[in-house]
């Protein structure tokens, strides 16, 4: 009987025991959280929104499970730890889940060629899928604009990914950029600035943003490559506008990661110049001094680049988003992104360029292009992501045209197959934008020869 009577003292014990350490358990996670967002509280709780969702809910969840575990009979702080941890257990098995569908979405933007492929030797005189220009200057050592190479190497294979393990490759034009060369042989029209998204990755040639532009105006270029931002932008602006002079100038702003880019570019020695009156922007055709720098970099990369899995990991913040449930949030459309922080510059680069372009009379226009992650959730979250009026306010500052995608693509009546798996566009998203620049030119175009032909009656 005292054995008996020992026995269930020691399980309730056990059982106080447990509820109290699962309790606690489950209350660090979530108290973990609204902590992150205290620490981060410049992006994470800069609206009602964010506190709400960052540090009201799971906060209130931890101060809950913590008198729980103090406070609750044994039996019900038990049972309550038990629901919660199988909630999260169940809720990280699911983000596990689409952590793997997104990665396996995304190994072509590394250029994975599958187990038996080979990425061909003819592509490896340009930069390998993923890395940058950016980069390159900075492995290059490089302190003054004139001396960095602002497109890939010109009149080479450049791989932007692989698809079904095929390479998606493009002939860099004479200033190494996703164009073909003849364009250069006549005036050009429209001259498209941007990254990734404008420079066409995973998309086969003509199926780009550009190359369906080209079918609707025949002399239009992309001066654009993957992982640049606004500063650098300008850069090339200075460097190949002012030699080449196009009619019509627009530049892309992509919500991902542009405003990251700037911030980052701000560090960057050779740009730091880019606003002064007199700045030196550099020869449009790079050195054969700058082109051997930039191949001993190239071979590196190359020869160290570990294309498959590991890249991948290596290039996103994998266990950061898992624990945050970041992709589980983005289903149910509450997953908010870092709320973005006014930075002037980019009001001035947008200044600097509407002026730049006016020396050759030309015109110009920003192309505002949404993230997919607005389209993924149950329900919108379009409302947080401020930087849309930061960059609409600095186009409006600068007398800027705005060509609003965000509009045109939630008229559509499913944005999120505007999108590919490695969330860059698909060729029908290419189309809209495309559409959206000709439309905005065709209309610049029709309004300047209404004046023309009013000001020849008077």
């Amino acid at each position: 009987m005292q054995d008996a009577r020992d026995s269930a003292a020691f399980s309730s014990n056990n059982a106080q025991r447990a509820g109290l350490v699962l309790c606690l358990l489950a209350a660090t996670y979530f108290l973990g959280y609204a902590a992150y967002a205290i620490l981060n509280a410049d992006v994470y709780l800069t609206d009602l929104a964010r506190i709400v969702r960052y540090f009201i809910v799971p906060g209130l969840i931890g101060v809950f499970l913590t008198l729980a575990a103090f406070l609750f009979p044994a039996s019900y702080r038990l049972s309550i730890a038990t629901c919660v941890l199988a909630i999260l257990a169940a809720l990280f098995a699911f983000e596990a889940l689409l952590t793997v569908r997104a990665l396996s979405g995304k190994y072509g933007l590394v250029g994975y060629m599958g187990k038996e492929g080979k990425i061909p030797d003819y592509v490896k005189n340009g930069m390998p899928p993923a890395y940058t220009t950016r980069a390159i200057n900075q492995k290059r050592g490089v302190k003054e604009l004139p001396d960095a190479l602002l497109g890939s190497v010109p009149f080479v294979q450049v791989m932007l990914c692989s698809k079904e393990q095929q390479p998606i490759i493009y002939l860099a034009d004479r200033f190494g950029f996703n164009n073909p060369d003849k364009i250069f042989e006549s005036q050009l029209d429209i001259m498209v600035l941007g990254d990734s998204f404008v420079e066409g990755i995973c998309l086969t040639p003509g199926d780009d943003i550009v190359g369906q532009l080209r079918q609707q105006s025949s002399a239009s270029a992309s001066f654009a490559l993957r992982g640049t931002g606004p500063m650098y932008q300008l850069a090339v602006l200075g460097r190949y506008g002012q030699e080449l002079k196009p009619r019509h100038t627009v530049i892309a702003f992509f919500e991902g990661n542009d405003w990251e880019n700037l911030k980052g570019e701000k560090t960057d020695v050779w740009l730091k110049d880019i606003l002064t009156t007199e700045t030196d922007f550099g020869d449009a055709i790079p050195t054969q001094e700058m082109l051997a720098e930039t191949a001993t970099v190239i071979d590196e990369w190359w020869l160290k680049s570990d294309i498959g899995t590991t890249e991948l990991l290596r290039r996103n913040s994998i266990m950061r988003n898992f624990l945050a449930l970041q992709k589980t949030a983005g289903q149910l459309g509450i997953h908010y992104p870092k709320a973005a922080k006014e930075q002037p510059i980019y009001n001035d680069i947008i200044l600097a360029a509407q002026e730049m372009v006016k020396e050759w009379d030309g015109d110009l226009s920003i192309v505002y292009i949404p993230v997919v992650d607005r389209y993924v959730g149950l329900f919108n979250s379009g409302f947080v992501y401020n930087q849309h009026s930061l960059v609409r306010a600095a186009a409006d500052n600068a007398g800027v045209p705005f060509i609003d995608l965000v509009e045109i693509f939630d008229s559509h009546d499913n944005p999120y197959s505007l999108y590919a798996a490695d969330s860059h566009f698909s060729k029908e998203g290419a189309a809209i934008a495309a559409g959206a620049i000709a439309n905005h030119v065709n209309k610049v175009q029709s309004e300047s020869t209404n004046i023309t032909s009013s000001l020849e009656e008077d």
